[in-house]
This record gives C-alpha cells, structure tokens and sequence, in this order.
C-alpha cells in the first residue's frame, strides 16, 4: 500500500512541475515500499539517492519554470526546496558514512514535508495561476511575461537534427507571438498553432526513435510528456474554433514555458544518458 496516494487535486496546473511532483511521490512511495519489505542497506541507499538526483532536477525545473511566470512567493518557494534539499542530502551523507540513520524517521520526514510542500507551497502557485488568467487581457502583448524565444533560449543538446528542430518549433512559436501581437485574424492564428502542432508531431517521432534506438530507460515517461502536449494543442483549437474566451496569451506562455523548459530539462536527460552509455562503451 502506498504511504501517499496522488490525486488530480493536487496538480497545479503546469504539466512539468504534476508530473515532477508525481515522479517525486513514486519515490517516497517506493523508499517505503523497500522499507515495508526489509530490502538490504545497498537497496535503500540507492532509492534515497535517486530521490535526491530526481529532487535536484525538480528544483531546476520549478525555478525556471516560475521565474518565466514572475512567481511573487518565488523566494518562499526557494527556501522550502533548500530546507527539503539540506535534510535529504544530510541522512543520504550519513549513510555514505556507514552512520546509524532511522529511515522511519527519514519516511515521517518526507510525508510531513508532502503535506506541507505539495498540498500548501504548491497549491499557491495554483492560486496564482488563477488570478493571471483572469486578470490578463488580449489587449497588450509587450505587457505580459510573454517574450519571443530567442537562439540563446534554447538549451543547446549537441545533436544537429534535434537542435535544428527545435529551432524550428522556436520560429513558428515566434511567428504565432507577432500574429497576436498584431491581431491578426482567427483564422491565422489557428493556422500557426496547427503548424506548430504538426511540426511537434514530426519532432516527437524523431526524438522518440533516438529514445528507442539508445535504450533510453525513460523512455514510457517522456512520451507521456509528448502526448500531453498535443492533447492541449487539441484542446487549444477546439476552443479557438469555437469562439470559447481563451487567452491567445495564455496558449503563448504555455508553448514557450513548455518548449524552453521541456528541452532543457526532459531532453537533457536523453543525451545525458546517451553520453553515459558512450562512455560505458569506450571503456568497455
């Protein structure tokens, strides 16, 4: 039995940070699980150090991803992820050491930092999401948080069919923000979000038989994120099409913050595994 049973309630409404979140709970589910079971030292050990890599990462991404909404409690949240960090890298510390650590108390530290973090701090971002979408209008692009994506954006991988289409996907990006921009007709825009969708579909087969070829062992977990984002493509020219108040806004914070974000935290993480297993095989 699971020690923490994730529902919809608790997502916040940014793809990246539910399904981090989510990842995270797998894991304090999965410490428990070992723990339930009376899994040897060296099984234990290995699962805290995941939690740690998959928290590190969580943290970049959420720092990111609300330094682009202008998140006003960013400094709150902050400090929440150095206090978890500090204590989650102190008990992994101690048992590198071979010190005495009680994991049950390391399992009442991580529930309580969940009831706290996850279903309080996070919930604000919520909240504050909330208030954005209904306070912002259509009226004035340049005053928004909403930029352009420039070159120097992107996250560059290193692999020159990947990074020439995410140039790509940056480009119809820009050329939708300027469609805005100018107010231009329905009619346009739903052409661009079409061709950006279609292109993305193009991008994600490519990038998902790399995943393939290479063995990538997150592969199951990536896709989930690739048919999330055309699903809200979906949803975006349902809305538009049927003159549903939706904020052309809105749908451009959320293809940047997902693009600069996906490539530089979710591709990362392909082309690193890539570069381990070269390495793997040159000293083999």
């Amino acid at each position: 039995m699971p020690l923490i049973d994730w529902i919809p309630s608790y997502n916040i409404g940014i793809p990246e940070i539910d399904t981090d979140n989510q990842q995270l709970v797998g894991m304090i589910n999965l410490l428990h699980d070992s723990i339930s079971k009376k899994d040897n030292h060296e099984i234990v050990n290995h699962v805290i150090y995941q939690l740690v890599q998959n928290y590190q990462d969580h943290c970049t991404l959420t720092l990111q991803v609300l330094q682009n909404i202008q998140y006003t409690n960013l400094t709150q949240q902050q400090e929440s992820h150095k206090k978890f960090g500090r204590v989650i890298s102190g008990y992994l510390h101690r048992l590198k050491k071979d010190e005495k650590v009680s994991i049950m108390e390391l399992i009442g530290f991580l529930r309580n930092w969940f009831d706290k973090h996850v279903l309080l701090e996070d919930q604000k971002i919520k909240a504050f999401l909330k208030q954005i979408n209904n306070t912002q209008t259509e009226t004035d692009i340049t005053k928004s948080h909403v930029k352009t994506i420039k070159d120097s954006d992107i996250f560059q991988l290193h692999n020159n069919k990947m990074d020439g289409q995410h140039k790509d996907l940056a480009n119809i990006y820009n050329k939708l923000y300027h469609a805005v921009e100018l107010k231009m007709s329905k009619k346009i825009i739903l052409k661009i979000i079409d061709t950006f969708k279609h292109y993305a579909e193009i991008h994600f087969k490519d990038e998902e038989q790399l995943m393939i070829d290479v063995g990538y062992d997150q592969y199951k977990e990536h896709l989930i994120l690739h048919n999330k984002l055309l699903k809200e493509f979906d949803k975006f020219l349902i809305k538009i099409n049927e003159d549903e108040t939706i904020s052309h806004i809105k749908i451009l914070g959320y293809i940047r913050n997902w693009l600069l974000n996906h490539i530089a935290i979710e591709d990362k993480k392909v082309f690193a595994f890539i570069s381990s297993q070269k390495k793997e095989n040159s000293h083999a």
